[in-house]
This record gives C-alpha cells, structure tokens and sequence, in this order.
C-alpha cells in the first residue's frame, strides 16, 4: 500500500521535492517579493501490505526554502 501525501490548508498539495509556491510569480516588470517556499522531500510512503484494521503511520519531511513563514492552519490526510 503507499500512502500519498497531506493537502495543507493553505492550498498546497506537496509533492516530490518540489517547490510549491504559495504566491503567483512576479511579472518581468514587478520587484520579486517575499514568499514562503514549501518543499516536502518525500511525497509518498510504501508501507507495504496493511491489511483492514491495522494502522500504517509515516512520517512527511517538509522544508520551507522561501524567505517567509510557510503558516499551517490544518492538514488532512488525502
């Protein structure tokens, strides 16, 4: 069984260690500002064959490489 990855409150859904940025990119002609950069380093896990009662837990690695706070309200498994 693989479990697949979280879908944050924010809007982002994580993915395979790519940035998911949580502002639209600046124009040409817009000065860059500052945004939160949320990478994950794994998006799914195999926890191998869970047969109907048991539980699987994994455990989801992220990063924030932006230069602002990344802010979590909730998260929810997918």
């Amino acid at each position: 069984m693989t479990l697949t990855c979280l879908v944050l409150a924010a809007g982002l859904t994580a993915g395979a260690a790519t940035p998911v940025p949580t502002v639209p990119p600046p124009s040409a002609s817009a000065t860059r500002r500052p945004a939160p950069i949320l990478e994950v380093e794994n998006a799914t896990i195999d926890a191998g064959e869970v047969r109907p009662g048991e539980v699987a837990e994994g455990t989801f690695v992220f990063h924030n490489t932006g230069d602002r706070d990344v802010k979590i309200l909730r998260a929810a498994p997918s």
